[in-house]
């Protein structure tokens, strides 16, 4: 456990078994050491998580638990294997910050569009060639970034058009 100096009270795990033994401290998990192949369903026992960044290379799916941590703001789950997110993400209504990049996805669901609060989204380094077609509801995000996917130059447009509010917009 590391406290984390930015925010008063505010600590990072490393260790998942030290998280659920304070489940009222555990607020950001940094897991860089854990061959799981999904998020495990425990991670919904810790009711003040926030933050999750889950850099192993072993992951495989974005899992219905994140569905089950309302609280969340930010889940970093780059660096894996991830070929599929699960419709349940939609339920994550606080995910203010979502980094996929370089996994195994090549398409997205419909719920993702559902994430309203979401403010940055990175897909980079995958093979998503087509966002969701309704892309456009996302009206609180700021930053995407797509690069190094089959993105066409028509869809590079369509999702212009249909983010006006996006500041930042990275895509090869």
């Amino acid at each position: 456990m590391k406290r984390v100096d930015t925010e008063p009270c505010l600590y990072c795990f490393s260790d998942l078994i030290e998280a659920y033994e304070h489940p009222e401290l555990a607020q950001i998990l940094a897991i860089r050491s854990d061959t799981s192949k999904a998020l495990p369903e425990k991670l919904k026992s810790l009711p003040f998580l926030r933050g999750i960044s889950w850099n192993t290379g072993y992951l495989m799916t974005v899992s219905s638990v994140i569905g089950n941590i309302p609280q969340l703001e930010y889940l970093f789950v780059e660096n894996n294997k991830i070929s599929n997110v699960l419709p349940e993400i939609r339920k994550a209504t606080k995910l203010e910050m979502l980094d996929l990049h370089h996994n195994q996805l090549t398409d997205l669901p419909d719920e993702i569009c559902e994430l309203y609060s979401l403010n940055y989204l990175n897909l980079s380094v995958n093979n998503i060639s087509r966002l969701p077609d309704n892309i456009h509801k996302l009206w609180n995000l700021k930053t995407l970034y797509i690069k190094a996917n089959p993105i066409s130059k028509q869809e590079i447009e369509r999702i212009r058009r249909a983010l006006p509010n996006l500041k930042y917009f990275y895509h090869d």
